[in-house]
């Protein structure tokens, strides 16, 4: 069995007045091999540290694969690792498997359509839910906000807004105090607050309690 050193080292900025908007802006966790001539030390390190400075995972639901393309350019391009589905029933696997930080979800989605998809997240979690459509009437919004979005996108749209709402979206999160989710995605780790275990890149990290509780913490 392979075992970790782990470091930890948190990196902090001040946002708007007072004390009262501190928040923590990017977490550095850096996972040490005990073994120095191992060859998964270095893809370890590089990788590790280079998705912990990525924003939380956004995964964006569309039918429409040049929509989804823009979005995705957008996101990645101001830090956030995006995940991808193009129908309903995808969206909710993933959704439940990988623990995104925000959901893009359009509305008009093949096999599970994208109202059925929020009241069915909704039900389980409370990760924010953007909705994304074509549809304009003052109904269609209220049914959408009355389900549990957080916000409600027209088409077209500006993306360069779009990721502006998602960022606003995210502060208001983190804002209410929520104790956190049973999982996060940082980029590439993967943490579960349940089982108490942490991966990265899919594989997994041996944690003494104590230092998974300091990696806790430290993120929640």
């Amino acid at each position: 069995m392979t075992h970790f050193t782990l470091s930890l080292r948190i990196h902090t900025t001040i946002s708007g007045e007072g004390l009262n908007n501190f928040f923590i802006n990017s977490l550095y966790l850096f996972v040490i091999l005990e073994q120095p001539e191992s060859a998964f030390k270095g893809r370890l390190s590089a990788n590790f540290e280079k998705s912990c400075l990525m924003k939380p995972a956004i995964l964006v639901v569309d039918d429409d694969h040049k929509t989804v393309d823009l979005i995705r350019l957008y996101l990645e391009k101001d830090g956030y690792r995006v995940l991808v589905a193009y129908d309903g029933h995808t969206a909710l696997d993933i959704a439940r498997n990988r623990r995104p930080g925000l959901i893009i979800l359009d509305l008009m989605l093949p096999k599970v359509n994208g109202l059925d998809v929020c009241r069915l997240l909704r039900s389980e979690s409370q990760v924010p839910i953007i909705m994304l459509t074509a549809k304009t009437t003052e109904a269609d919004k209220l049914t959408g906000l009355d389900l549990g979005a957080d916000d409600y996108v027209i088409k077209p749209f500006s993306p360069r807004e779009l990721v502006a709402r998602v960022r606003a979206v995210l502060r208001r999160g983190m804002a209410e105090n929520d104790p956190g989710p049973e999982q996060l995605l940082y980029g590439g780790l993967e943490v579960d607050f349940v089982r108490h275990e942490a991966r990265v890149d899919g594989e997994t990290v041996h944690l003494t309690p104590k230092e998974f509780t300091l990696l806790e913490i430290l993120i929640k």
